[in-house]
């Protein structure tokens, strides 16, 4: 889960805790980057758009560059229906609209995993 706001992250996480994964953090894009830069494997990856240092766009247009494969789903406040055209053109399987429903969420992780 890449996402700068730790309150929210906790939720995704605790969400996340019932399919009984393990879960890692990263706060900001580069953060994340170098995650996967120092060879971490991440079957989903939860990313937020609007992050500090790096935001989520630039980090994966960063980690697709290496992973082309890597899933990666975006998480945003941004949730008007022709949003979802512009993130699959950037590089994301699929995204999520904040807040999000734990049913819905679980439901579209579940697709990629």
């Amino acid at each position: 889960v890449f996402e700068d706001e730790k309150s929210y992250y906790m939720y995704v996480e605790m969400v996340l805790r019932k399919m009984e994964v393990d879960v890692h953090w990263a706060p900001n894009g580069q953060e994340a980057v170098n995650l996967l830069n120092s060879g971490h494997h991440f079957d989903v990856i939860l990313m937020d758009i609007k992050m500090p240092v790096m935001d989520g766009f630039e980090a994966t247009k960063i980690i697709k560059e290496k992973l082309t494969e890597q899933v990666v789903i975006a998480l945003t406040a941004y949730a008007r229906p022709e949003d979802k055209s512009y993130f699959m053109s950037a590089g994301f399987e699929d995204y999520l609209s904040k807040p999000i429903k734990p049913n819905d969420f679980l439901g579209v992780i579940r697709r990629y995993i």
